[in-house]
């Protein structure tokens, strides 16, 4: 029996992806844990809001396989198209670097020093094209 799930929503209204990992089961109440992505739950998902599950095992291997799949995103030049902030769960993987949590776009983002740079990129995220 798993479990963990690595799971990937799919945003069609903004066409935008969040991927994840999650201990526990796919058809529990669990949805996601972004800060950027509105919050919403199993029983009100948004119109156009799809996830699909990736993978099952067990925790540390879920844990392995998102780091895996968001370097992939991020190397890949889709990494605009996330609404994840890091590179995954520190407890398995090596999050030093550029797989720093607090690392992306080329800056840290995260700490309370850094907050108004973690504000900026969200609200630059967030901003409607003129």
């Amino acid at each position: 029996m798993s479990e963990a799930f690595v799971y990937l929503w799919y945003d069609a209204p903004n066409d935008m992806y969040y991927l994840g990992k999650h201990k526990g089961l796919p058809d529990d109440t669990y949805t996601h844990s972004s800060s950027i992505w509105e919050h919403f739950t199993k029983d009100n998902i948004p119109e156009g809001v799809t996830r699909e599950i990736l993978d099952e095992g067990t925790d540390e291997e879920m844990c392995v396989l998102e780091h895996e799949l968001l370097v992939e995103a991020k190397n890949g030049g889709d990494w605009d198209r996330y609404y994840n902030e890091s590179l995954g769960d520190p407890r398995y993987v090596d999050t030093s670097g550029q797989s720093n949590p607090n690392y992306k776009h080329g800056k840290y983002v995260g700490g309370e020093e850094n907050k108004k740079i973690r504000l900026a990129y969200k609200n630059e995220q967030h901003k409607t094209p003129e």
